[in-house]
Formats: structure tokens, sequence, C-alpha cells
């Protein structure tokens, strides 16, 4: 989510190791979501959702560091 949000915000490039780290993870997800049974409002998939929700939000504070120019630490 990262790579996805830098690119639209910082306007940084797809590497060949970016592009093939987002496949890996996209046919992880996808076969997440099979091995569940595919069907939407279990509690499974609920608990799937808010896990990529967390990394949405976890992406985004990193983009703002990112983009704000400050050091994690803050020191």
């Amino acid at each position: 989510m990262v790579a996805m949000l830098a690119a639209a915000l910082l306007k940084e490039a797809f590497t060949p190791q970016k592009v093939g780290g987002l496949i890996l993870i996209v046919r992880g997800a996808i076969g997440i979501v099979r091995a569940c049974g595919g069907t939407i409002g279990t509690r499974q998939n609920i608990g799937h959702m808010l896990f990529l929700c967390t990394g949405l939000t976890w992406a985004s504070y990193t983009v703002a560091m990112r983009c704000a120019r400050l050091d994690g630490l803050g020191f």
C-alpha cells in the first residue's frame, strides 16, 4: 500500500522489484480469499478487511512522513 500511495502522491516510479512484490502480495490476498470460501460477511473476511484498513492507515502515515521529510524518531 505504501508503494501505491507513494506512486500516486509522491510520483515515485515502480521499479521491477516493487512490481514483483506487488504481484506476490495480490496473489497472496487472492489465496486468502479463496481459502475462506470467497463469501462476503463472514467473521474471517471482516477480520481480513480490518487488517487491510490498518495497513492503509499505516501506509498513509508512512507516506505523510516521507512527504513532510520528517524523521520517524523526531530527534
